[in-house]
């Protein structure tokens, strides 16, 4: 039986949308037990979304049509992330970084 009730979702980019439970999919994180993420496609924008939750949400969210993430779900984007932010001077020094570095690709490739 399809669930043809909606809820409430936060996307990124429109605000809030209203969602059909058939259309949201959530997984538990096997490390820690109380998070979980749900994901779904905005309805507005069709850009993905990814929102934080909790185990006992998600559990009601599958009991009332909600389908479980297919293959490994995203959960490092739960993890608590600290220090300064990537700069674009840090991006340009890795690459430059890594062009002078000589990796023997060919065996790697064997």
């Amino acid at each position: 039986m399809e669930a043809k009730s909606q809820i409430e979702a936060q996307c990124h980019w429109c605000g809030t949308v209203k969602v059909r439970l058939a259309d949201l999919r959530c997984a538990v994180d096997p490390k820690d037990q109380g998070a979980g993420l749900c994901e779904f496609a905005c309805p507005l924008c069709d850009g993905l979304a990814l929102v934080p939750s909790t185990q006992g949400a998600i559990e009601a969210l599958a009991n009332q049509g909600a389908r479980g993430i297919a293959g490994n779900a995203p959960f490092e984007i739960l993890e608590h992330h600290s220090g300064v932010a990537l700069s674009w001077d840090d991006l340009l020094d890795l690459h430059l970084a890594l062009d002078r570095t000589s990796i023997p690709q060919a065996e790697l490739v064997r």
